[in-house]
Order: C-alpha cells, then structure tokens, then sequence
C-alpha cells in the first residue's frame, strides 16, 4: 500500500514477462483498450501497478519495448520499486522503529501525464551498475550450484535453515527461498533467474503478484513458510488473462 497525496492505493506488482506482454499487446490507437488498462479496470481505482528497477535493466537494451513502456506510463501512473538493498534497509528500520514498512520509502511515484518515468530512467537508474551486479551474483550462485546435490532431502536441510531467519526480514526470506529453489535444481541459473530473485523482494509488501509459472510456484510455495506473503494474491499471466477477460 501507498499513500499519494489524500488517496491509498493498493499495489499490484508486474515481472518482466508481463511487462512484456503488456507492451506487446499495445496498440497506441486504443491505449483504453491495453492490458495495463484492463488490469487496473479489474481491481479498481484504489489500486496502482508497480515494477521493479531490476525490469527496467531487462528491457532497457530493447529500444521499441522500453520506448513503448515509457509511452503507457506517461498516460497511467506507476510505483518503480528500487534496489532490495534499499528495501533491507526500509523493513529493518521499520522493525526498529516499531512502525510500519513504508513503500514511499523504497519507491518513486511517476505521475500520469508526466515525464516522470523517462526522468526515472535518465537520472536515477545505472543499468550498467545493476548488470554488474546481477552477472556478480549469476556467477557466484552457479559456482554454489557446482556443490550442492540435487535431491529433495538438500533443499528441505536449506529451507530448515530458512526458519532461523528472523521472522521479521520477509523481503530476505523470500530472496532465500527463491534462490534456494534455483539452487537445488539442475538448471544453471541466468540473469532472469537473478532478476526474479531480487525482485521477490518487494513481494511481501504488494497485495498482487503476476509473474510467471515458476515463480507464482516458488511464491505459493514460500507462503507456507512466511506469513506475510499468505496475503498476496499470486497470479500466473493465464489466470490475469481469465480474469480481465470474463
């Protein structure tokens, strides 16, 4: 949840590939018409999209996408959620503070109507910085794959190990989680793997996740263990699409 100016909206988190269907399906000559527009037509007035800057870096070398994203956020607006160091750093002091998580604190607010997400983009996200970062940690989860066995009982012993995480950290149980999903599979890890993991950051503190299969898997999955995700609606892109189109 956001508050922006007198009003309280309800967040609905969107991954890369519905980004990408969202701007696939666009057709500039009936914007009202769009998948974006359809999604927040749905849920209603009191609830806004949001994405992550780790998104924004995987679209950012494809020119007609990135361009056409741009195009549907000047017209809708859009929460952009920032780096999950940033939201570590949010959910400790909240713990410490004893008071709520605040989203504002996390995120930048782009106005409809405005240049706010082309701003966004020039002057506060460094994709070269964010894709050094994500190759780091690509390389460094696949040289952990190279040691780890691949049998249910190894992924129960990590997920044992999840619970003496303090309770309070949900955006770093569910990094844990999804990263130990990846881990103990037999599939090497590439840069979505990594993205879908930071992104999983933000999760426990939106009311809607769309993501794809494996990940709507991962999150369902990790609701079992952590409280504060049993309250997000988890939705694959075929279940969105029944949805806005009954």
């Amino acid at each position: 949840m956001i508050v922006v100016g007198n009003n309280e909206y309800r967040l609905i988190l969107l991954d890369t590939n519905i980004i990408r269907t969202i701007v696939n399906g666009f057709d500039p000559n009936h914007p009202d018409h769009g998948i974006a527009k359809k999604i927040l037509n749905y849920y209603g007035e009191n609830f806004m999209l949001c994405v992550s800057a780790y998104s924004l870096l995987e679209i950012n070398p494809f020119q007609d996408i990135n361009d056409t994203f741009i195009g549907i956020f000047t017209v809708l607006p859009i929460l952009i959620f920032l780096d999950f160091r940033t939201i570590f750093k949010e959910e400790e002091l909240a713990y410490q503070e004893n008071r709520e998580f605040l989203t504002g604190n996390v995120a930048y607010y782009c106005k409809p109507s405005t240049n706010d997400v082309l701003i966004f983009i020039q002057k506060q996200f460094s994709p070269e910085k964010i894709r050094e970062e994500l190759e780091e940690s690509c390389n460094y989860w696949n040289e952990m794959k190279l040691h780890v066995p691949k049998n249910p009982s190894v992924k129960n012993e990590y997920l044992q190990k999840i619970k003496l995480t303090p309770r309070h950290l949900y955006s770093y149980l569910i990094m844990e989680y999804s990263c130990i999903s990846r881990l103990c599979n037999k599939k090497p890890m590439i840069l979505n793997d990594v993205v879908d993991i930071k992104i999983s950051a933000i999760a426990p503190y939106v009311d809607v996740v769309i993501t794809e299969n494996s990940q709507a898997h991962i999150y369902k999955e990790a609701s079992k263990l952590i409280s504060k995700l049993k309250d997000v609606r988890i939705l694959t892109l075929g279940e969105l699409k029944k949805q806005i189109d009954r």
